[in-house]
């Protein structure tokens, strides 16, 4: 494989020169590169300069017959690649790295993998007995030869682990590299669909487009080359595309053609050709399968529910013949299912036994776990009901296929956040994002409107779950404490919008406490009620402001009542004023309203509120914003004062409510408005 050039599609062109044995007419170039004439001349005239600067011959035309690349110029530029050198990899892609380094190559030093990696020797001395271990798990074996370390095993062994860690090392190496594909395949997926009328899913396209390309490389060293067959006696569609793949690629193997058919088959479709044989056979298993799963958990899932019947059905294919061909697939999060859906996981168990009777052999808990989320996303269609605190998108091209499954993955594990999708690019592009605070998607998307895109595959490693969850809890949908995201996500996303929040963790701490003793969403308002009703509002507790003074001596006015009433000493007004000064406007909530405040321990006698609208409105702290009403709260405690935050917030966001409040002309007025509100008040 040559990796030489600095030009886009450079490198593609020269690989489809130096694996041709013949000329290749210029109408081929521009199909294998998809590119128009004028830009295939122009290609091959700037690498002819970069060919010319590192003294190698050019690539050259013979009249009506095509365009060579001189073996001079293949040998040199194959013999010398450019070195890639990978830093600042977590340790569990390190060791995928140099798993497949050691599998990839005929042998290893320490040096190279250390330099590879942009680590010191010992740090692969360490990584050494995790990676032994991967290897005996595989049926591999590590061992010492005079030039390195060397992986001996089955051909079909190391191929195994490639395949199966495919999607995790195409994401690594995109990140920190542009891994390379052969020019050709992506034209040949499409070719295949066309042929059998099945189409692949977003992210098996993308993975085939790089692990073929490093499969023809690998088979290409007749070496790697499985033992040729004269016995083969698969004449289908898929082993036909494939001999005539290899072939092109001077492969000419039965057993390597019936691999990559086998392959091929054994990741997920979008949509298949439903006069397929086997897709026949397979939909009344699945019919029955799920019949199965209603008797044994007393529900009446409809078969036909958001087209169930034939989303499993679909799955089933691809989990048939990874079954059949012994290809396994590892779940990465197969113990949270097991633990948090126990239920789900148990009665998918049972159900899947007419599945494993048409296959002969049982199914892996990796695979259950799959289709226990096919179940579980069902039920959970039957009962919608879940509290949202913000939008989700879910995207991929089409808006079908595995992202069907990434979402009830995501509504599996985080149940509170509302996803909405799988959308199509279309959808996306078209729909309008209003409250959205996140997409999550199985491609690469364009950003819109500063809203965070994350791009995952189907089924999440590991560390692309801990993105996800990053994600969510930086635009604060979700905790890191899962059992109180709800309420203390909530109130936060409240509080943080109309002020400033000086000790956010305390905050938090605090909100988790309180709201941790509340038990059910019942227990959890009854007592904010209660302890409100300790709040005995009375008419000296308001006050209407008329004359213009200054912010300082407007705040020791409006907080008057609660010194007058012992409810507070006057030191703890005083407090207030240092904190304004000291930290600026952060007890400004927006839209003109003040919650002055300060701590229990700075002077608070018993539990007290006040209100205050000033006619003249007042400038706070640093950098100014408006006041006009000004609410005095003298808590005895932090579960208290939160409990009185919440309630308040309902109104404070009430716009009406604001306005009316903003239009009083006198005490009277105030007092008749706020006595109409759900916090206790004495008139009298």
């Amino acid at each position: 494989m040559i990796r030489f050039s600095k030009l886009k599609h450079g490198d593609d062109l020269l690989n489809l020169l130096a694996t041709s044995d013949k000329f290749v007419p210029v109408n081929n170039l521009m199909e294998g590169l998809d590119l128009s004439r004028r830009s295939v001349f122009y290609l091959i005239k700037k690498l002819n300069q970069e060919l010319d600067e590192n003294g190698h011959f050019n690539i050259t035309n013979v009249k009506e017959v095509g365009y060579y690349l001189p073996t001079e110029t293949i040998t040199a530029l194959q013999s010398e690649p450019k070195q890639e050198r990978f830093s600042g990899l977590l340790p569990i892609e390190r060791k995928q790295l140099i798993l497949f380094k050691l599998i990839n190559r005929p042998y290893s030093s320490l040096s190279y993998l250390s330099n590879y990696l942009t680590v010191s020797k010992n740090t692969i001395i360490r990584d050494f007995s995790v990676v032994e271990n991967e290897l005996k798990s595989n049926h591999l074996k590590l061992i010492n030869t005079n030039s390195g370390k060397k992986v001996i095993g089955t051909e079909h062994d190391k191929r195994q682990w490639v395949y199966e860690h495919a999607d995790e090392l195409i994401t690594i190496y995109k990140r920190h590299t542009d891994p390379v594909i052969y020019p050709m395949i992506p034209k040949q997926l499409k070719l295949l669909e066309q042929i059998t009328g099945n189409r692949f899913t977003d992210d098996a396209t993308e993975m085939f487009k790089y692990f073929i390309s490093w499969y023809i490389k690998r088979v290409q060293v007749l070496e790697c080359q499985l033992p040729n067959q004269s016995n083969i006696t698969d004449y289908s569609l898929v082993y036909t595309w494939a001999n005539s793949l290899l072939q092109d690629y001077n492969i000419n193997n039965s057993a390597e053609a019936e691999y990559l058919a086998k392959i091929i088959n054994s990741r997920q479709f979008s949509v298949v050709n439903w006069d397929n044989p086997l897709i026949k056979s397979l939909k009344p298993v699945t019919e029955k399968m799920i019949q199965r799963f209603n008797e044994a958990s007393g529900y009446s899932i409809d078969p036909q529910q958001n087209s169930l019947l034939n989303n499993l059905t679909v799955h089933l294919l691809s989990t048939y013949y990874r079954v059949k061909f012994d290809i396994h697939y590892v779940h990465p999060n197969l113990d949270q299912i097991k633990q948090t859906y126990q239920e789900t996981f148990s009665l998918t168990r049972l159900a899947i036994r007419p599945f494993e009777k048409f296959l002969s052999k049982n199914i892996s808990d990796d695979e259950i776990a799959l289709i226990a989320l096919y179940f579980g996303g069902a039920l959970r269609n039957t009962n919608k009901s879940k509290i949202s605190s913000g939008r989700v998108f879910v995207v991929c091209s089409s808006g079908i296929g595995t992202s069907q499954l990434l979402l009830t993955q995501l509504r599996s594990l985080y149940p509170f956040v509302n996803f909405t999708g799988p959308l199509s690019v279309i959808d996306y592009e078209t729909s309008s994002i209003d409250n959205t605070k996140l997409i999550i998607s199985t491609i690469q998307l364009h950003q819109r409107d500063n809203i965070p895109v994350v791009s995952v595959s189907a089924f999440p490693s590991n560390s692309e779950w801990n993105k996800i969850k990053s994600s969510l809890v930086s635009v604060g949908l979700i905790t890191s404490d899962i059992r109180s995201q709800i309420n203390v996500g909530s109130l936060l996303d409240i509080i943080s919008t109309y002020s400033k929040v000086i000790d956010l963790p305390a905050l938090r701490k605090a909100l988790k406490n309180y709201l941790s003793r509340q038990g059910s969403k019942t227990e959890r308002i009854n007592p904010i009620l209660q302890e409100t009703q300790n709040l005995h509002l009375v008419k000296q507790d308001i006050v209407y402001v008329q004359n213009s003074l200054s912010w300082e001596k407007d705040i020791m006015m409006s907080l008057q009542p609660l010194t007058q009433q012992q409810k507070v000493d006057a030191q703890y007004i005083q407090t207030i004023i240092k904190l304004i000064k000291k930290h600026g406007s952060y007890m400004v909530l927006g839209k003109g309203i003040m919650l002055a405040h300060a701590s229990p321990k700075d002077g608070v006698n018993r539990l007290g509120a006040c209100f205050s609208l000033l006619k003249n409105p007042i400038q706070i702290g640093n950098p100014a914003q408006k006041v006009k009403l000004v609410i005095g709260l003298a808590p005895i405690d932090k579960e208290q004062h939160l409990a009185f935050l919440r309630l308040l917030m309902k109104y404070v966001q009430d716009s009406d409510w604001l306005n009316a409040i903003y239009k009083s002309t006198s005490q009277d007025e105030l007092i008749h408005l706020l006595s109409a509100t759900q916090l206790t008040m004495d008139t009298h």
